[in-house]
């Protein structure tokens, strides 16, 4: 109920993305239907899931008013509202599953001004320092309801939320095949608006992450694809972000999140890629996190970012060098991809072990 309120619909397939059977779902969704506090949703454009009654809103606001306070009725049914409802259902169950806060009466409120009080009064609006040691998540509403008479130049973004560290700041997006290609103008607005320091006390933090339904969507992306009538996208070629993580909604991107998100997980990648190919030389050619043992440059791309994929593609073809590119074994046929034609070598990691580790690292 708690991701169903949140996001205003829940879709039937990502059950499983929470680890419940499809026929423990069904027993679920039968309860409660019958004590009135859900109701199906269907459509002939295939979009199918569960949405809250009148009578389950205000159950969740009389027991968890701090919570489900501000829940809007979004009770209207045109096909993108539902889409992005939809999407936000998705993303908190990858959020979930990377261990990222985002519960209104759990993360900490860091907004510097209260509702209706001038962003003048302030500055910066937000403060980092605030932040405990897990990764927290404000979403698009968190921030228009706090911050509505700045944020109004970007309302056509099609950003889901910020996730926020204690040392960096990720604009977060999800991406599927309804929802691309992105808006050069609007998006460099929220590029701007946070790396130029008054939205958040930390510089040059303009990162994003896009998740996406599977790797076709960001090839789509990136390379545009003809069939679907679909530009590349000015977004990613154009560097309007730093840095772009590209993480699948499954089972294996939530492990790739987790450790993006986490400081202590993607130390654990990086001394694992050190201890296999030293330190990085900004000196060199082209981008490189480390040298094998030829001499050759190598990328660390554990973390998907395809800006820093994009620009050692251009060092090995502009200086007719060979490379090495870590990543893990899911994303290895998407990295060939984006490579293509440079001349490189992929070396992997296997997600399995790195779900091991974790999970080791718990008990």
């Amino acid at each position: 109920m708690t991701l169903t309120a949140l996001s205003g619909e829940f879709p039937y397939s990502e059950f499983e993305r929470l680890n419940i059977s499809s026929s423990y779902g069904k027993l679920i969704r039968h309860n409660f239907y019958n004590d009135g506090l859900m109701k199906r949703t269907y459509s002939k454009n295939g979009l199918k899931g569960i949405r809250l009654t009148n009578r389950g809103k205000e159950r969740l606001k009389q027991k968890y008013p701090e919570r489900f306070g501000h829940i809007s009725d979004k009770s209207r049914t045109e096909t993108s509202r539902r889409y992005r409802r939809q999407l936000f259902a998705k993303t908190y169950c990858s959020l979930i599953n990377a261990d990222i806060e985002f519960l209104p009466d759990k993360k900490p409120f860091i907004f510097a001004r209260r509702h209706k009080q001038s962003y003048k009064v302030v500055y910066p609006l937000l403060k980092i320092s605030r932040l405990s040691d897990m990764p927290v998540f404000y979403d698009s509403m968190d921030i228009k309801y706090e911050l509505e008479d700045f944020v109004q130049q970007i309302r056509n973004s099609v950003m889901t939320g910020l996730i926020l560290t204690d040392s960096k700041c990720l604009v977060l997006y999800n991406i599927d095949k309804n929802r691309y290609p992105l808006s050069y103008g609007t998006e460099l607005r929220v590029s701007c608006m946070i790396d130029n320091g008054t939205f958040l006390n930390i510089k040059n933090t303009s990162n994003a992450i896009f998740l996406v339904s599977d790797f076709d969507i960001a090839a789509d992306l990136i390379f545009g694809n003809k069939n679907k009538d679909v530009s590349s996208s000015t977004v990613i070629l154009n560097e309007v972000f730093r840095h772009i993580y590209i993480v699948p909604e499954n089972a294996d991107g939530d492990v790739q999140l987790k450790v993006l998100c986490h400081q202590e997980l993607s130390e654990m990648i990086e001394d694992t890629f050190i201890d296999g190919f030293g330190y990085g030389d900004n000196s060199f050619k082209t981008v490189n996190d480390g040298f094998d043992k030829y001499g050759n440059p190598v990328l660390n791309g554990c973390h998907l970012d395809v800006i820093r994929l994009m620009k050692f593609k251009r060092g090995l073809l502009n200086n007719d060098i060979s490379g090495r590119i870590l990543c893990y074994d899911f994303q290895v046929d998407f990295v060939q991809k984006i490579m293509c034609p440079a001349k490189v070598k992929i070396n992997n990691i296997k997600i399995r072990d790195v779900r091991e580790m974790i999970e080791n690292e718990k008990s």
